[in-house]
């Protein structure tokens, strides 16, 4: 056997451990060829370590603005380290929500459409390595559904215009038995039905379509609504939506059907009312501030009723007023027709007597309870609310604890708004210590960290009043009021300004948990603006989450006279808080918010922003 045929010449290169490795495997074919005894044994390869990375807990439910803590179990690779990230074919950047380094998944303020969020753990090791679970489900929390009573106060091409009325939400998206009155500078529109749709993606926020049942010109064929609320839906705030040319906020309450009808809407109430009056009062109509107190007895009469008015300036006081009402019992709208009383305080007042019908006297309105309705005039652009009255009969005692008040009006000049929000803390007998106080009056600020005044309930309890603050040794403000309950009262301003009378209508109500802390306010509170002044004010509603510990943020809707953006931060960052209650928000600019707070539950804001021509009253509550 030739050696050349089995070796290539390189084995012959003199190199003994090439001679060497050629006799050795030459042993090894002869072993392979039978020798017994000698048979070599080869290890098998090692089994491949498969890497994997597990994502728990497996398809979770969180709520929205929620938490969900996720781990990733993963082997097969030197490091354990993961990347988290979030995903979903609907939601891009945060709108899925968002995940930190330590798995820790924060949910969105909206659910996506779809709602499908996938969660990832990516090896850091090997990126070709992950695991992933998918959020199944994004639980909105918002039991809206019933009969709810409104007021919207907004503006159209023609200026301030009001709308009161009442709807069933069908907890499926469904609205129904829609009944509106409209009041606008250019006419009114009464027992306008319509139907509508509702629907709740986000945390404690939705939109609302509505549809009239037949066209009703000049009224807008559908009306498009943002909404935002508290945890069991029975109070609603919202704005409009639309490109219909109407701009406004309202307010929505679950009503109770029991105190439908004439009957039951019965006992002594007071009232707060704003508007325009008609007519041209350069550069636009005068603001017009009613309020008062009557009786109303069960069986269709109203008496003992006392207003006290301000038209653009020009007030008058102690008016006293009667007339006749009737409630329908399966809606809660009623109607009622109020004149001048025959009686001696309204000697040498012009008006017209009592059950004369003129365009002034008609309203209708809708009852929220046996304690509240919303009113609108039949006949003017005039809209509030009525309270019932509790603890009197009044005096000077029933003012007595430290209250937050707040006046919105507008400059007669230009239109621009006024609002005003402070602390008075009337001593029981007819004495105040106030402060602080602020107002932005068309970009003129002014602060007051105290102040003195008086005040007087007048005889015979029924709750009416007068009050003069001293600001300063020079400037001073005095107002008429009338008492719902102790330390509570419907506010008219009667006081003239630099640049004319504002007419400020408002609220005083008690203040309650001081002294205050950054842990005062804690937790989700619905928001929305409230008794708007003029038309060029903006308007918003939202939610707003505070951690008690100085950081405050809230996602809304807003509309302002530029246009509406949906799901915009409506106020973030860190806000202060002294012990009075008067703390700041930072806004997302160079601007703040000034906030007043009422209880635990209830804040009042407005911008002190020297560049905010048409501040708004914002009110947040839980």
């Amino acid at each position: 056997m030739s050696k050349a045929r089995f070796f290539p010449s390189y084995i012959y290169s003199g190199s003994r451990i090439a001679l060497a490795g050629a006799i050795l495997i030459m042993l090894g074919l002869a072993a392979g060829c039978g020798a017994a005894g000698h048979t070599a044994v080869i290890p098998p390869p090692p089994t491949p370590i498969t890497t994997t990375v597990v994502v728990t807990p497996a398809n979770p439910s969180v709520n929205l603005i929620g938490q969900q803590q996720f781990s990733a179990a993963i082997n097969g690779v030197p490091s354990t380290a993961v990347t988290w990230s979030v995903s979903g074919t609907a939601c891009p950047g945060p709108t899925c929500g968002t995940i930190d380094a330590h798995g820790l998944y924060q949910a969105p303020w909206c659910v996506p459409t779809p709602a499908t969020v996938t969660v990832t753990a990516t090896s850091t090791s090997d990126p070709t390595k992950y695991g992933s679970t998918v959020i199944t489900n994004l639980v909105p929390q918002l039991p809206v559904g019933g009969r709810y009573a409104f007021l919207f106060q907004g503006t159209d091409s023609d200026g301030l215009m009001f709308a009161a009325g009442t709807f069933v939400a069908d907890t499926n998206g469904h609205i129904t038995e829609g009944i509106e009155d409209v009041s606008r500078l250019a006419g009114t529109n009464t027992e306008v039905t319509f139907t509508g749709t509702y629907n709740v993606p986000c945390y404690h926020r939705g939109t609302i379509t509505l549809t009239l049942d037949t066209p009703t010109p000049p009224l807008p064929q559908t009306q498009t609504f943002a909404f935002g609320t508290e945890a069991n839906g029975s109070t609603l705030r919202f704005i409009e939506m639309d490109t219909t040319g109407i701009r406004g906020a309202g307010l929505a309450k679950k009503t109770d059907s029991s105190a439908f009808g004439t009957a039951a809407f019965t006992g002594d109430f007071a009232f707060g009312f704003a508007g325009s009056a008609p007519g041209v009062y350069p550069p636009g109509p005068a603001r017009i501030g009613e309020i008062g107190r009557f009786n109303s007895d069960g069986a269709g009469n109203i008496s003992a009723g006392l207003l006290d008015m301000n038209e653009g300036g020009t007030t008058t006081a102690d008016i006293a007023i009667g007339g006749t009402y009737a409630v329908d019992s399966t809606t809660g709208r009623g109607t009622a027709i109020w004149g001048l009383a025959p009686t001696a305080p309204n000697a040498g007042k012009t008006g017209t007597p009592q059950g004369t019908v003129t365009p002034a006297n008609f309203f209708s309105f809708y009852v929220v309870s046996a304690n509240e309705s919303f009113w609108i005039s039949s006949s003017g652009v005039l809209a509030g609310s009525t309270l019932h009255q509790s603890g009197g009969p009044f005096a000077n005692s029933s003012l007595n604890a430290a209250t937050v008040f707040h006046l919105t009006g507008k400059n007669v000049v230009n239109q621009n708004s006024d609002v005003a929000v402070g602390i008075a803390t009337p001593n029981g007998a007819g004495v105040i210590a106030g402060g602080p106080l602020d107002e932005n009056f068309d970009t003129t600020l002014s602060s007051y960290t105290s102040f003195t005044g008086t005040y007087a309930v007048d005889a015979g309890g029924n709750g009416r009043g007068t009050a003069h603050l001293e600001l300063t040794p020079s400037i001073s403000r005095d107002m008429t009021f009338y008492l719902i309950a102790p330390n509570t009262a419907f506010l008219l301003d009667g006081t003239g300004s630099v640049s004319g009378p504002s007419v400020g209508v408002g609220l005083m109500e008690p203040q309650t948990g001081g002294p205050f802390s950054l842990a005062s306010l804690s937790g989700s509170f619905y928001v929305g603006t409230w008794n708007m002044a003029t038309g060029y004010v903006p308007v918003e509603c939202g939610v707003a989450i505070v951690d008690g510990a100085g950081t405050v943020g809230g996602m809304g809707d807003e509309s302002d006279i530029f246009g509406s953006y949906s799901d915009v931060y409506i106020v973030g960052g860190n806000y202060t808080m002294a012990a009075s209650g008067r703390g700041t928000v930072p806004t997302f600019g160079t601007s703040f918010i000034t906030l007043y707070i009422v209880s635990p539950t209830k804040a009042l804001l407005f911008e002190m922003d020297n560049t905010q021509h048409q501040p708004a009253l914002i009110v947040m509550e839980q």
